[in-house]
């Protein structure tokens, strides 16, 4: 596997568990600790995938995928998932309706859960719109 993750996220010791686990798997890692870090990154780095904290210093996560989205045309098949313990259905709407392409909830997700959510949705693999795990209970809404 040579997929690129942008792991974007505040807290050092989420970032560093969850990037450690994607680079096991064999992704090449970037850690943005904010929004307007990750802006400045994704298009030399160039993510399949960015994993986007929402509640963040300076710029939120809203904002960060709305720039993205409208500023980096060049990564318009890259897919971004929130990563929040934001989970309203209001949240979910506003960042799907801003070009976010999943939604993961930190509280219920372990680093194992979101490599697996992200490889079945690199794999291309027509993804749920929700479902739980019954070995594990892992629960996601796409």
């Amino acid at each position: 596997m040579n997929e690129k993750i942008l792991i974007v996220e505040d807290d050092p010791e989420i970032a560093a568990m969850y990037a450690g686990k994607f680079e096991r798997e064999g992704f090449q890692v970037k850690i943005a600790v904010d929004g307007i870090q990750a802006t400045s990154v994704v298009g030399d780095f160039a993510p399949h995938v960015i994993l986007m904290d929402m509640m963040m210093p300076t710029m939120s996560g809203f904002e960060t995928i709305g720039v993205i989205r409208r500023l980096a045309p060049s990564l318009e098949n890259s897919k971004i998932i929130v990563f929040s313990n934001l989970s309203s259905e209001e949240d979910r709407k506003r960042a799907k309706d801003l070009g976010a392409d999943g939604y993961l909830v930190k509280a219920e997700t372990t680093p194992a859960d979101a490599v697996a959510f992200i490889k079945k949705l690199l794999e291309g693999s027509s993804m749920p719109k929700e479902c739980v795990c019954p070995q594990c209970g892992f629960h996601f809404q796409n």
